[in-house]
């Protein structure tokens, strides 16, 4: 899979950002469950912004899994060539969730616990 470009925060969070997009495939390549597979693609799709075409797909899905999508928050688009997440406004959709699926970006930042601070700075 190629890397997905203009990641948040460059450098580190997109060479984090990166990974996770492989691993993520390795596992899925490597799931031959539907269940597993079908847990572990919404996740590929929130880390490709919400939307994956069905040819970057590390597996092919077979129409069992195909018609289960909807249970896992994801629908086909695109003519049945691209998969994203669930919106409100589909039939089976809930209020918030394609907000709630999609991937917060922002790097974060780690701060020494204050319980800490206060015997080492005292």
């Amino acid at each position: 899979m190629e890397p997905v470009p203009d990641r948040a925060g460059g450098g580190q969070a997109s060479a984090w950002y990166d990974n996770a997009i492989q691993r993520c495939g390795q596992a899925l390549t490597a799931a031959y469950t539907t269940a597993d597979r079908l847990a572990l693609v919404p996740s590929l799709v929130r880390l490709r912004g919400g939307r994956l075409d069905l040819a970057a797909l590390p597996i092919v899905l077979n129409e069992a899994e195909r018609f289960q999508l909807e249970r896992f928050g994801l629908a086909l688009t695109s003519g049945g060539g691209a998969l994203r997440i669930v919106t409100g406004d589909d039939k089976f959709g809930l209020d918030g969730l394609a907000q709630a699926m999609m991937l917060d970006e922002r790097p974060r930042q780690v701060f020494e616990p204050a319980a800490l601070m206060r015997f080492c700075c005292a």
